[in-house]
């Protein structure tokens, strides 16, 4: 069982930090004691189920500050989608984080090409992303397709 909130802390940090701290080498710095915490605690005896919640519980944290920051949320009908492993909150250690940008119209150009900025951070990050991005009337296509 998890002695402290020590977490919470790294969690809560990400809403404290101002949009331009979010850059590159801070959020690296901001991963690393995370994955250090998790070591730690670990090896103190922290379930690898609770572990494994405190890890989806920050990337979900860090991936709605992002958006946030992108103004992503400012463009009507777009949703970023937890999906696989990662939207059942079984973020393991090695687990890539799969995602689903999901739009209602088709993207303009501009917002295309923040979102690929948006993802190539993820991955300057050193996550394994997954992706995908379409538009709903796509993706209900698809998965009628699989149904049958």
């Amino acid at each position: 069982m998890m002695k402290s909130n020590q977490p919470v802390p790294l969690i809560l940090a990400l809403d404290k930090l101002s949009q331009e701290d979010f850059t590159l080498p801070l959020l690296k710095q901001q991963v690393e004691r995370l994955q250090k915490w998790l070591e730690q605690s670990f090896k103190e005896g922290v379930t690898a189920a609770e572990l494994i919640a405190v890890r989806s519980n920050y990337f979900d944290k860090l991936l709605q500050r992002l958006w946030q920051i992108n103004r992503f949320e400012l463009i009507p009908q777009l949703s970023l989608i937890a999906v696989g492993g990662y939207g059942r909150q079984e973020l393991h250690p090695l687990s890539d984080i799969d995602l689903l940008i999901l739009s209602q119209h088709p993207l303009a150009t501009a917002i295309s090409t923040k979102i690929g900025q948006f993802i190539t951070l993820l991955w300057d990050l050193g996550f394994q992303v997954g992706h995908s991005v379409c538009t709903l009337e796509h993706e209900f296509r698809t998965k009628l397709i699989w149904v049958r």
